[in-house]
């Protein structure tokens, strides 16, 4: 094997090893945009409850 082959599989391991950390980026990033939206749904769910503990001043 020479040393343009070595230069070749290389670069292919590269090039697929940066494939994955851009893909497993991409979903770590969807996944905190998620965990924040729940995060301020639950955040005001807790205030809900704190405000009106027994549900009294409901709209309906």
């Amino acid at each position: 094997m020479d040393i343009q082959e070595r230069i070749a599989i290389a670069t292919e391991s590269i090039a697929k090893n940066l494939s994955t950390l851009a893909e497993d980026t991409k979903a770590t990033r969807k996944l905190l945009e998620q965990n924040r939206k729940l995060f301020l749904e639950l955040e005001k769910k807790i205030s809900d409850l704190a405000a009106d503990p027994f549900g009294f001043m409901q709209k309906e």
